[in-house]
């Protein structure tokens, strides 16, 4: 019993010590960004609603390159690679499943909103109708959260509920900029502290 409470620790330990890098917070402060740029000023001279949509998947996209890629050549090298349970598994894959969800009818309320904005569409103005979104975001955010055992992510929750709940609402997508940058900055602290913890030369060669 000690044996398999032991390893379920050390097993947890080492899920928490591969999100101590800030890639996350720096991948989610970027979406905020990329929201920003996509629904506020920065997109507005672009008309055509086809060409809206790519500029946002190239940035969004550009975001998840960012986090790909970091936690590939970056954080594995330093920590090494880490097989995890079959209960660790499943947790990843409802966590996927999830998130996609989410992820789509995040992606679909955007790109209405969008398109509304776009051709000059009544948008309702009703605060409750915002609240429900920037609480559907935060909510999905603090779902990730809770099944990455990730307890910086409840913060990322409550701003991202802020940004979407009242950068609309208010008509100023500052918000959004504002945001992304409190999410970041946290993460680009802890990245460049996971890169002095451990340096290249602890971990090459080696596995876990």
């Amino acid at each position: 019993m000690n044996n398999s409470m032991d390893l379920k620790m050390l097993e947890k330990n080492a899920w928490r010590s591969f999100h101590q890098d800030g890639l996350w917070d720096i991948y989610l402060g970027l979406i905020l960004w990329a929201l920003a740029i996509f629904l506020g000023a920065g997109m507005e001279a672009v008309e055509n609603d086809v060409l809206r949509l790519f500029a946002y998947t190239l940035l969004i996209g550009g975001a998840f390159l960012v986090f790909w890629a970091g936690k590939r050549y970056i954080t594995a090298p330093r920590l090494g690679r880490v097989k995890f349970g079959p209960a660790r598994k499943r947790r990843m894959l409802h966590l996927a499943l999830i998130l996609g969800g989410f992820t789509l009818v995040t992606v679909i309320l955007v790109i209405l909103t969008a398109i509304a904005k776009n051709n000059n569409a009544p948008l309702p103005q009703s605060l409750p109708v915002y609240l429900f979104a920037g609480l559907f975001v935060g909510a999905a955010i603090a779902t990730i959260a809770w099944f990455n055992d990730y307890p910086r992510g409840y913060y990322i929750a409550v701003i991202y509920a802020l940004c979407f709940g009242l950068g609309e609402y208010v008509d100023n997508f500052a918000i959004f900029w504002i945001g992304g940058l409190l999410v970041m900055v946290p993460g680009v602290y802890l990245f460049i502290r996971f890169l002095k913890k451990h340096p290249r030369s602890e971990a090459e060669g080696g596995s876990g």
